[in-house]
């Protein structure tokens, strides 16, 4: 969640205007809040992500693999298969034209989530464990 929190802050910073009462640790705050947010209160978190996305594109920012992937987690965090595998696409299609990075173990947050948001545990409980092997070896 940390690694997905750094991202959704660097879409952050991108997107807002920091001026004299936005601050970066305002900022950081914001993403941090987001991201819990979309485990707490999933539909309120995919809001908020929704709300940047659209803040984003009226001022023609293209959204960045970490927005797309920020999206795709807030759509598996409220249980929404179908639209989370689209979304999860776009968000490696995009790191793929990049081509700064593979995208792991941040992907892997994706099935996570949506194993955790439909109820199924062991599941989630496998892909965090994933996870934390693949994080720890990119170290």
């Amino acid at each position: 969640m940390l690694a997905l929190s750094a991202r959704c802050c660097r879409a952050t910073a991108r997107a807002v205007h920091v001026g004299p009462e936005e601050t970066y640790a305002h900022i950081t705050a914001s993403a941090l809040v987001r991201m819990a947010r979309l485990f707490s209160e999933p539909m309120a978190g995919l809001g908020a992500i929704r709300n940047t996305a659209e803040s984003q594109h009226r001022h023609s920012i293209e959204l960045s693999w970490g927005d797309l992937l920020c999206q795709a987690v807030s759509l598996a965090a409220t249980g929404q298969a179908a639209r989370t595998l689209p979304a999860v696409l776009d968000a490696q299609h995009r790191l793929e034209r990049t081509g700064n990075d593979d995208g792991l173990p941040d992907l892997l947050l994706v099935p996570a989530t949506l194993a955790w948001s439909i109820g199924e545990l062991d599941r989630a409980a496998a892909w965090v464990i994933a996870i934390w092997r693949l994080a720890r070896t990119c170290t």
